[in-house]
């Protein structure tokens, strides 16, 4: 009897933590676009590569920003611009998101950077 409440605790506790995670892990899962993967930029169009040049640019001509956040992900495609990977603060992460933002347009930015 002990041993049987001890596994369905074990199983409850590990159901409870499974869902806690996947409850708050992030997902790059973007309405419309579907998984993003590398390939996901090469099926955008001249105006998403465009973006994509211009925001690189932008954050390689900051001298304020860190190595990492020069080497972030940028994915521009159909109606998003996702941004991706690691930057050394917040205040990074929100200055690309706000560089992103100033080049979006009509696009909806999904920051996925992480500090």
């Amino acid at each position: 009897m002990k041993i049987t409440k001890k596994i369905l605790l074990i199983i409850a506790l590990s159901l409870s933590a499974f869902s806690a995670y996947s409850a708050t892990a992030p997902r790059d899962n973007i309405p419309s676009i579907g998984t993003v993967t590398v390939d996901t930029q090469s099926k955008g169009s001249a105006r998403d590569v465009e973006i994509t040049r211009t925001l690189r640019e932008a954050i390689m001509a900051d001298d304020q920003l860190s190595t990492s956040a020069h080497n972030i992900k940028i994915v521009t495609v159909k109606k998003a611009i996702i941004l991706k990977g690691r930057v050394a603060s917040k205040a990074e992460k929100v200055k690309i998101e706000n560089l992103a933002r100033a080049r979006a347009g009509d696009k909806k930015v999904y920051n996925r950077l992480t500090y």
